[in-house]
């Protein structure tokens, strides 16, 4: 759900970009079709740049050589994650979030699909009177004109032979160059991203340059401007369909400001380079964020103290029965008891209490598996279950003294001293466990834990 939560995050600050882009250097251009494909071109973007991971061309050294990349923040897992029980809540309102989406795009869809079987509903009334690469269709009903596709919808006795070539020309330049495609894509995108206020913005301005595209064909087929104009104002009728290009009056301002505004040069068609650096910009900012180190940085919320883990089972694999006995009848020292908590701390003091109890009785714990811990993985309800292996052989160098101890075969004159293997170095050390975090005193080999 992170990194669903994640690409949708990208994408809304794609079509963010674009719409800012488009709206402050590209509105007001009288290059329709160039503002078409860049419109086209950048949505489809917003949905494969999140993809590319710049990471995987670019080292981490080279990023931070640069120090303008260090400067530009990385849009990457920024989302805290659902961890641990202090997090449950979070998890909670992730999951309602994604239910809110999955319903409410389920409705956007639901209602694009009712829309589609509205369209084939007016087809079936309509007369088809033209055929070829264009459908014109009459339709009886008091509608304003509208094409999807290849077809074209309009009541024809609504207007004079003059409007109606008019009108048919506008809607015949909609479906010589497929903007349904255009219009299309804008409706999914706002299916897809219709929390984000910039997608339902780019749909209108998508819909709107094809209707400059398409107003701009008529003008120059020789069609009397002022005329024109008029014609728009009579267009009266029924709102058609969203999916589809319709001749209206909704935009009607911007479209007659846009038909007198003189044509701007072709210098400003450079505006659009501009897009090349707000690329690589986007690029960046979808980067994983690397340290100092080289190290990926993470973002997610650690997991607190709160969670703790128990232990299970615990079973011996001993070699040797005397060795055996010995550590059944210690057990009540152990400090390893089913049921309390398990920690790397007590499985380590565990291990030293173990080594030193057999070594005290003649058994030779210097090899490094001679006391070895098997921590089974895969827990169940946080219990974990630990298996300890002791292959120990008798000591040949240790003999009993008179008290009954083991003591080393000392040399003629040489102090003779009780094997012992206390450390007294009072080293500070982090000591990490799965889900918790202590700070470790090594102290007369035992370790101390403080939960930090």
């Amino acid at each position: 759900m992170q990194s669903v939560l994640d690409y949708m995050l990208k994408i809304s600050v794609c079509l963010a970009v674009t719409g800012i882009f488009y709206f402050l250097l590209l509105r007001r251009l009288t290059q329709y079709t160039y503002n078409r494909w860049f419109l086209l071109i950048c949505v489809t973007l917003s949905f494969v740049i999140p993809f590319i991971n710049i990471n995987s061309f670019v080292t981490p050294d080279r990023f931070n050589r640069v120090i303008f990349v260090n400067k530009i923040p990385a849009i990457h897992n920024i989302l805290p994650t659902a961890s641990g029980q202090t997090n449950s809540f979070l998890g909670d309102m992730q999951t309602l979030l994604l239910i809110l989406y999955m319903v409410t795009a389920g409705v956007l869809f639901l209602r694009l699909v009712i829309q589609f079987l509205s369209l084939k509903k007016i087809t079936r009334k309509a007369q088809l009177i033209s055929k070829g690469a264009v459908l014109l269709y009459n339709v009886p009903e008091n509608i304003a004109p509208f094409s999807f596709n290849r077809s074209i919808y309009i009541n024809k006795s609504m207007y004079n032979a003059s409007e109606l070539a008019d009108v048919i020309r506008h809607e015949t330049v909609h479906v010589k160059q497929r903007h349904t495609v255009d219009v299309m894509l804008a409706v999914l995108v706002c299916i897809v991203n219709w929390y984000n206020p910039f997608a339902w913005i780019l749909k209108t301005a998508i819909k709107q340059n094809l209707e400059f595209i398409a107003d701009d064909a008529v003008l120059k087929s020789n069609t009397n401007r002022q005329d024109y104009q008029y014609l728009l104002l009579k267009v009266t009728g029924n709102i058609p369909l969203a999916i589809s290009n319709n001749l209206n009056f909704s935009s009607l301002k911007n479209r007659i400001a846009m038909m007198n505004k003189s044509k701007t040069s072709r210098l400003h068609l450079l505006k659009f380079m501009f897009a090349l650096p707000i690329a690589c910009f986007l690029l960046l900012a979808f980067r994983q964020a690397y340290n100092n180190t080289g190290e990926v940085k993470s973002h997610k919320v650690q997991q607190t103290t709160d969670e703790t883990f128990t232990l299970g089972t615990l079973t011996y694999a001993v070699n040797d029965a005397e060795a055996e006995t010995l550590i059944k009848r210690e057990q009540g020292n152990s400090f390893l008891k089913p049921g309390n908590v398990l920690s790397l701390s007590s499985i380590q003091n565990e291990k030293f209490r173990l080594s030193n109890l057999l070594r005290q009785n003649g058994y030779d714990t210097s090899g490094g598996h001679a006391v070895y811990f098997m921590v089974d993985t895969f827990s169940t309800n946080k219990s974990f279950s630990i298996q300890i292996t002791i292959n120990v052989p008798r000591n040949k160098t240790l003999n009993k003294n008179t008290n009954g101890a083991f003591q080393k075969n000392m040399a003629p004159g040489l102090e003779e001293s009780r094997f012992n293997s206390k450390i007294t170095t009072g080293v500070e050390r982090n000591v990490t466990a799965p889900g918790l975090q202590y700070l470790a005193l090594q102290t007369n080999g035992l370790i101390t834990e403080k939960v930090i």
